[in-house]
């Protein structure tokens, strides 16, 4: 028994719950002697104790498996917060809508946005998935707080255990649809 039962348990629920839609997203948890991080290509909801890779700090797989192509961009987020133990970054249908029209979470009168957040959620400009850059942008973004939207790709949370960080995620998503719904009430005329 490997201790990922936990893990793979939030992994699902992000599925089930409509986060993490066919195999899109990834998520990992510092096990301080190395990192756990959800396979390539294997949707939330299949993710098991089995099939979990494990890596190194620098992305190199420790036995068997293919890590996630976001595995550079975990490795920099856990070197720039040893503070944290958990990152889930999928793309979910409000955060991703913000992403792709390019708005990030700043200065919203939903309470939960100030105090999980520090009232903004930055935006981070796009770069390819996987790459040395959005790994970068990505990584520099969540040294001053725990989420960041990425442009045209989805959002990204940080947390101290794999539980914070899925219900971190589940605000921050819950903060974008009110944040849509206002705007698209707002262009109505009554």
């Amino acid at each position: 028994m490997n201790g990922y039962k936990e893990f793979s348990q939030y992994c699902k629920l992000l599925y089930q719950k409509g986060l993490a839609p066919g195999c899109s997203g990834n998520a990992s948890i510092n096990k301080g002697s190395h990192i756990a991080i959800t396979p390539s290509g294997v949707s939330m909801n299949d993710i098991c104790e089995d099939n979990i890779v494990e890596m190194d700090f620098d992305g190199n797989v420790i036995g068997k498996g293919k890590a996630s192509s976001e595995k550079i961009m975990h490795s920099l987020i856990y070197k720039n917060r040893p503070d944290i133990k958990a990152i889930i970054h999928t793309h979910s249908p409000f955060l991703s809508t913000l992403a792709l029209k390019r708005i990030g979470l700043k200065d919203s009168p939903i309470v939960e946005l100030k105090y999980l957040f520090g009232n903004e959620v930055p935006l981070v400009k796009y770069n390819p998935p996987g790459s040395n850059e959005l790994a970068l942008g990505v990584s520099e973004a969540l040294k001053t707080t725990n989420a960041a939207i990425m442009q045209n790709h989805g959002a990204i949370v940080i947390a101290k255990n794999i539980q914070d960080a899925f219900y971190t995620y589940e605000v921050l998503e819950y903060t974008a649809q009110v944040f849509v719904q206002e705007k698209m009430i707002s262009s109505l005329v009554f």
